[in-house]
């Protein structure tokens, strides 16, 4: 629709202009969960995982000059990857599991 104006071409002021800083603050630290975690604090050796993550942060990289969240189907890849590695590291004990006698076992 060219009445509509568009909308910013950067998923980051889309959402501050949106949203202002209550969804702006939330979006950036996901992103930054998911690059600093999985990137430099904890790298995954699992090949689905690693791939997942390269194409998570290959989206946020990218969408720093453009957004496509508002388009279903690259919506649906990039929040069911990051379920995928949330998923992923909830199953190998992270994030930081209860330590004690009763959590030994992992």
């Amino acid at each position: 629709d060219p009445s509509s104006g568009g909308s910013a071409h950067s998923e980051y002021l889309l959402a501050l202009s949106e949203g202002g800083l209550l969804l702006f603050l939330p979006w950036a630290l996901l992103s930054l969960t998911l690059l600093i975690g999985q990137v430099l604090i904890d790298p995954c050796r699992h090949p689905m995982v690693r791939m997942v993550t390269f194409g998570i942060v290959a989206y946020l990289v990218h969408g720093l000059v453009n957004n496509f969240l508002d388009d279903a189907k690259l919506a649906f890849l990039f929040w069911s990857g990051a379920a995928l590695i949330a998923t992923y590291d909830l199953r190998r004990g992270h994030p930081a599991r209860p330590e004690g006698p009763d959590h030994a076992d992992h």
